[in-house]
Order: structure tokens, then C-alpha cells, then sequence
């Protein structure tokens, strides 16, 4: 394979990935919310989500290692020597790990320890509230949202699932409607949202300067 067709491939993987993020959500918040409001079966509905979560995350790694090692493979196929001097022997190995890092793995680690990070704290939340915040399918809700809209827009997801949150209890409150109001539902809104207006927002919030890939 020639340096062309590396190229080629290179290109399309930023799209291939966003292809295999969405469809994926798309398919796993459709498949959690049949099974919890259709069957009824909470269960299931749960074990879709981390399943799912698990496998997003997957995809973020697999692509990013895909983008490294193609990287690699385009300097290494350089019938000139300018791009080949880019790699070890010519240059330090630091070189390439760090090139690596700033363009591929950063976010994508960042992204992964994020949506961890959610789900505890998350978790942290309902323990200081006495287990009177959020369904433990929450948890699950909040680290899929992590990894699918990536970092440093998770933490825009966060905010603005908490804000639509406490929208949803301002307006129960104005109609005067008793019970707990769950944030079940807001956690996928806020993914919709984050997926749309989130690179803006973190360019607006000066978000965007914690991406490891500039």
C-alpha cells in the first residue's frame, strides 16, 4: 500500500468514527428506552447501557490506535526522506509518542477517564444524598454521555444535563406536581444538545483550550 492510499485511509477515519459513535447511541438509548418503558424490564434496560458504554469506548480506543498507527505507516512509506526523518531511527522515539499523544490518544484518554470520573461521582452525589438524586441507571446514562461526546464537551454535558434537571423540578414546582421528577430522560436530551451546540459552547466558555489536540 502506497503513501496515497495510507493517506486516504487516514482521511476517513475521523468520519468512521463518528459514524461508529452515533449510530451506536442512537441504537442504545432507542433499545434502553424500550426495554424500561415497553417491557418494563429495568434489568436489561441497565445491562444495554454499560454494554453500551463499553463499547463506545472501545471504538474510541480502536480508532485512535488506527489513526497512530496509520500515521506511522504514512512517514514510514514517505519515498521521500523528510517525513521517514520524523521517526525512530532519525528521530527521538519521544517524538512520535509525543505526536501520538496530542493528536490521537490525549483526548481520547481524557474522554474515557471523564466518563469514569462521572459515574462516581455521580455515584459520590446519591451517597451524600442518601440515594435521593439519581437512579442507578443514571450512573450509566451519565458515562455513556461522557464517551460519546468526548472530551472536554462531557463536562458541558454534565452542567447542562444538572441545569435541565433543575429546570424540569422549577416547572413541576409551578404546577405544583408532588413526587420525585426523574432526570432519566434529561441525560439524553442533554447528549442531543452536546452533540449539536457543544463545540460552540466550549469555544464560548473558553472549554475548548483543555483538548489535548489543539
Amino acid at each position: 500500500m502506497n503513501t496515497q492510499q495510507l493517506i486516504h485511509i487516514f482521511n476517513l477515519v475521523p468520519s468512521m468514527q463518528s459514524y461508529a459513535i452515533l449510530i451506536p447511541c442512537f441504537i442504545i438509548l432507542l433499545g434502553y428506552f424500550i426495554y424500561k418503558l415497553v417491557f418494563k424490564n429495568n434489568e436489561i434496560a441497565k445491562n444495554i447501557l454499560i454494554i453500551g458504554t463499553i463499547v463506545i469506548g472501545s471504538f474510541r480506543i480502536i480508532f485512535s490506535l488506527a489513526s497512530s498507527i496509520l500515521q506511522g505507516l504514512i512517514w514510514w512509506s514517505d519515498s521521500y526522506f523528510l517525513a521517514k526523518a520524523l521517526t525512530p531511527p532519525y528521530a527521538p522515539f519521544t517524538y512520535i509518542t509525543s505526536y501520538v499523544w496530542l493528536h490521537f490518544l490525549g483526548d481520547t484518554c481524557f474522554t474515557l477517564i471523564g466518563a469514569l470520573g462521572l459515574f462516581f461521582l455521580l455515584k459520590l452525589i446519591n451517597k451524600i444524598g442518601h440515594d435521593r438524586f439519581f437512579y442507578e441507571e443514571e450512573y450509566w446514562l451519565g458515562a455513556l454521555g461522557g464517551v460519546v461526546v468526548g472530551w472536554p464537551n462531557l463536562i458541558l454535558y454534565f452542567f447542562l444535563a444538572m441545569f435541565l434537571n433543575i429546570f424540569v423540578h422549577l416547572i413541576a414546582l409551578l404546577l405544583k406536581k408532588e413526587g420525585r421528577i426523574s432526570l432519566l430522560y434529561m441525560w439524553s436530551v442533554a447528549i442531543v444538545l452536546t452533540m449539536i451546540f457543544g463545540n460552540k459552547l466550549a469555544i464560548l466558555t473558553g472549554l475548548f483550550k483543555l483538548k489535548v489536540k489543539q
